[in-house]
């Protein structure tokens, strides 16, 4: 499993899945209140947010979803941080590739590779910025194709072109019914 990675960027070692946030649009709810609640300030509508982890096959290995509102990635993942940190759950060397928003230390070192974030890069001494760089493009590199993965899996119902459920619990069923379709869409049609 952990030979793809390699293929695609050699300088990477270890990497067993990637990992994203994900936000999905959320009908309205007609209260103020609870719209209130549930609106995202950044993105300036309502959505469902969550993390979502894919194999190196494209495969769904792990997700939190249904969180109405605005949190950030590194909240959200905190189980899967549990995860990896376990090491009768991760074996020795195996990581996770992420953008910048997820954590990098504590019981995540090693564990999750992140590439630079803006200003990182002129914190360390100029003799190893070179190699520094390189290794962040590679990273880069390797998680376009969990972007992509991410806006694959929300493709089997935004062709609806409909928003999520406001209702919690019908939209807690959509969602597991898209993430199994798309499991099976990876596993049968493309024959991962």
């Amino acid at each position: 499993m952990g030979g793809y990675e390699q293929l695609a960027e050699p300088l990477v070692h270890g990497v067993l899945s990637f990992v994203d946030g994900k936000n999905l649009r959320v009908q309205e709810p007609s209260s103020t209140d609870l719209q209130n609640a549930m609106y995202n300030g950044w993105l300036h509508s309502v959505f469902d947010t969550g993390v979502l982890c894919l194999g190196l096959d494209g495969t769904l290995v792990w997700g939190r979803h249904n969180f109405p509102g605005s949190w950030n990635d590194g909240e959200m993942s905190r189980r899967l941080q549990k995860i990896l940190a376990d090491p009768t759950k991760t074996g020795v060397g195996m990581k996770v590739a992420s953008d910048s928003a997820f954590p990098v230390s504590g019981r995540c070192a090693g564990r999750i590779v992140t590439p630079l974030k803006k200003w990182d890069l002129e914190r360390h001494p100029p003799a190893c910025r070179l190699g520094l760089k390189v290794m962040s493009d590679c990273i880069t590199l390797l998680r376009q194709a969990a972007v992509w993965g991410m806006g694959a899996v929300s493709k089997v119902y935004r062709q609806l072109l409909l928003s999520l459920p406001y209702n919690p619990s019908l939209r807690t069923m959509r969602l597991e019914s898209m993430f199994k379709l798309y499991n099976f869409q990876i596993k049968n049609v493309f024959g991962l």
